[in-house]
C-alpha cells in the first residue's frame, strides 16, 4: 500500500540519515470491514501515531458493548492441535498486547470513537 509523505513518520533524506515527518497524533482508521459473525461484528486495521500498522484487530459486540481488540490467532498445542477450551471453543492469543488493561480499554474506546466518527451508520443494529 503506497504512502503519501504525510503519512510516514520518516523519510530517508541519504544514504544514512533518516529526518523525522510529520507525525499523527491520533489513530488513523485506514480500512474497515462489516462482519457479523458471533459477537465479531468488524475488523479494522489502523496505524497508530508511533506509526506502527496493525491490521486484523476484531471489533466485537455485545448486550449493547462495542470492544476493540488486536488481532489474535487460534491458541495451539505441542502437537499443532488448536487448543480448546471447557465449551470446545477455540482459545485465542494475542502475539502482540497492551501493556496494562487501562491502555486496552483506552486503545478500544478511540477505535469505536474513530469508527463512529467516520461512519455513524457502522454500529447501526449490533445488538
Amino acid at each position: 500500500m503506497g504512502q503519501s509523505n504525510g503519512d510516514r513518520l520518516f523519510e530517508a533524506t541519504g544514504a544514512r540519515t533518516i529526518a523525522p515527518i510529520h507525525k499523527p497524533r491520533r489513530i488513523q482508521l485506514t480500512d474497515g470491514r462489516e462482519i457479523k459473525k458471533g459477537f465479531l461484528v468488524g475488523r479494522a486495521r489502523v496505524v497508530l501515531p508511533n506509526g506502527l500498522d496493525i491490521d486484523d484487530i476484531g471489533v466485537f459486540a455485545k448486550e449493547g458493548r462495542i470492544w476493540a481488540q488486536l488481532p489474535a490467532q487460534p491458541l495451539r498445542d505441542a502437537d499443532g492441535k488448536v487448543a480448546l477450551d471447557d465449551r470446545g471453543k477455540a482459545r485465542y492469543v494475542s502475539p502482540i498486547r497492551w501493556a496494562t488493561k487501562s491502555l486496552q480499554d483506552d486503545f478500544s474506546i478511540a477505535l469505536v470513537a474513530l469508527i463512529r466518527e467516520q461512519n455513524p451508520d457502522a454500529f447501526k443494529g449490533v445488538q
